[in-house]
């Protein structure tokens, strides 16, 4: 069955205009299984829209677009009637923004921590209120290739 991601764009494909050498493959793959990438950023359009020709987001995913804030209702839009057709996970390196509004209107969530000796305390409280039974992490996007059969 067809599975459509929607992938942050901050932190979790790039760093600034700096591309994570994985992505493409990672696309590649996605498309290769007949799945559906799509790009959901919040923040300045100005800034994100410079991204998003970064990584040629017209060309590379289905679907993108900028948004002042991910909510239920933005993932709900986005969604437009199509849950029951396809498995949806958002995937995104912040719990709190790219995942929680996603499952309360029926993704499943892909989070890929970006731990640093910072935010290690936030991220132990994140991981203790997560809910596993929807929601897997990862230590980097490529494990998504790796874990595919697992979703």
């Amino acid at each position: 069955m067809k599975k459509v991601f929607v992938f942050d764009l901050d932190d979790t494909l790039m760093v600034g205009t700096d591309i994570f050498p994985e992505v493409f493959d990672v696309l590649d793959f996605l498309y290769n299984q007949g799945d559906v990438p799509m790009l959901l950023s919040k923040g300045d359009k100005v800034v994100q829209d410079r991204k998003f020709s970064a990584i040629d987001a017209g060309n590379n995913f289905f679907r993108s677009r900028v948004v002042d804030q991910k909510t239920p209702e933005v993932f709900e839009k986005l969604v437009g009637g199509f849950m029951t057709y396809h498995p949806w996970y958002s995937v995104g390196n912040d719990y709190i923004s790219d995942i929680a509004p996603a499952l309360e209107v029926g993704f499943k969530g892909i989070w890929i921590p970006n731990e640093t000796w910072e935010n290690q305390d936030d991220t132990d409280k994140i991981r203790s209120s997560v809910d596993w039974s929807r929601c897997i992490e990862m230590k980097s996007l490529m494990e998504l290739k790796e874990r595919y059969r697992e979703l």
